[in-house]
């Protein structure tokens, strides 16, 4: 089951197919979840997204991730499987 998105401040969906996201969410899973939810709705061209990633303020500038999580981050950007 995905992340809720409890944080996203607006969304609409114009006649032109456009959906517009828009908040903060607290992970990049959840923001990654509003997007895929979006896409499954019947009649979506694309999507505007502008939701924004709540870090954490002790959060230094770099962080670093395991690379099996990086590729697994890649892989949901792009759709590889």
């Amino acid at each position: 089951m995905g992340a809720q998105c409890r944080c996203l401040k607006d969304w609409s969906f114009g006649t032109d197919g456009v959906v517009n996201l828009s908040g903060y969410v607290d992970t990049f899973i959840e923001k990654l979840s509003a997007e895929r939810a979006a896409r499954r709705v019947s009649g979506v061209e694309a999507i505007a997204e502008e939701i924004k990633i709540n870090l954490p303020q002790h959060t230094s500038g770099t962080m670093l991730i395991s690379p099996k999580l990086r590729k697994t981050l890649w892989n949901e950007c792009t759709g590889t499987p």
